[in-house]
């Protein structure tokens, strides 16, 4: 029989669950942006990386200071809007680094992705929000804000594996290990 979270770490172990996890985050954004002072080219996609991972750890450090002596955080919070902020600048080192690799790339394509994404916001709202909002039974705004996170995991997600068909040869290795990355967080999420 699988273990559920709460079994495999104990409550009172909130320096690992929370601020092991936080502290681990930290480090992964600032590995991240540093590896961007070695680089003579695309150095702003390492940089845009480290940004968005450092949002998603702000968002986790905020929620693991509301949820501190077992409080419940508030839903919609504030650890939300960082947590929401990872998605566009992650999608615009993708794009960034989508076009050092695709010599013929057209702003058509770059609005491609804005459409595609407005495209799954517009469907999630009309098919999902109202059934979802009547069962959460929360507010509208915490509906809306729960729903961004697997469209933005989805098209994140789409946009890394069709990338990787895109590129060829010894340039597909990071598009790989991207998709492997951004498939973890989505079923995290």
């Amino acid at each position: 029989q699988p273990f559920s979270q709460s079994q495999l770490i104990p409550s009172n172990w909130d320096w690992l669950n929370g601020w092991g996890v936080d502290g681990f985050e930290v480090v992964a954004g600032v590995l991240c942006m540093l590896k961007a002072t070695t680089m003579r080219r695309g150095r702003s996609v390492p940089v845009l990386l480290g940004i968005g991972l450092l949002s998603w750890a702000a968002g986790d450090i905020v929620l693991t200071i509301q949820s501190l002596g077992g409080a419940t955080p508030p839903s919609p919070s504030l650890a939300d809007a960082f947590y929401l902020a990872f998605y566009p600048v992650t999608y615009g080192a993708l794009m960034i680094l989508l076009r050092s690799e695709v010599k013929r790339f057209s702003l058509a394509s770059w609005l491609d992705g804005g459409i595609a994404g407005l495209g799954a916001a517009a469907l999630c709202a009309t098919f999902v929000f109202k059934a979802v909002l009547h069962r959460a039974g929360g507010s509208d705004l915490g509906v809306a804000v729960n729903l961004a996170y697997p469209v933005g995991d989805v098209l994140l997600l789409g946009l890394v594996a069709g990338c990787a068909a895109i590129v060829s040869g010894r340039s597909r290795l990071p598009w790989l290990l991207l998709a492997a990355g951004y498939a973890l967080i989505t079923a995290g999420d």
